[in-house]
């Protein structure tokens, strides 16, 4: 499960992920939390559109694939959000997954 070792680190990836968009201009004109929200949707979108395409290697970085490449978009998207905001989220993840510790085998639900 999430350890001591991860959680730290992972405010800290949100920081650095904040700090570099700030220094690539993101943060000139701040956009508002719910449009910050509808840039994470579009990059679910993407990883799904990759999903459909067929999964083809990333035309941008071509080590990965193109759902290896949206997946770290979504990451990056949420991360940022979350240390612009001061969330934080090391402590907010491993709090839910100690609430979801508790939980019934798939919540109950079918899927």
């Amino acid at each position: 499960m999430l350890t001591k070792y991860y959680m730290p680190r992972l405010n800290i990836l949100a920081t650095d992920i904040t700090e570099w968009a700030k220094q690539k201009g993101f943060h000139d004109n701040r956009i508002t939390d719910v449009e910050s929200l509808c840039l994470i949707h579009t990059e679910v979108s993407e990883w799904v559109e990759a999903i459909r395409d067929g999964n083809p290697q990333s035309e941008h970085v071509p080590e990965l694939s193109a759902r290896e490449e949206e997946a770290a978009d979504v990451l990056i998207r949420v991360l940022e959000l979350c240390g612009f905001l001061n969330i934080d989220i090391a402590a907010a993840v491993a709090a839910k997954m100690k609430f979801n510790e508790g939980r019934k085998y798939r919540h109950g639900k079918v899927f």
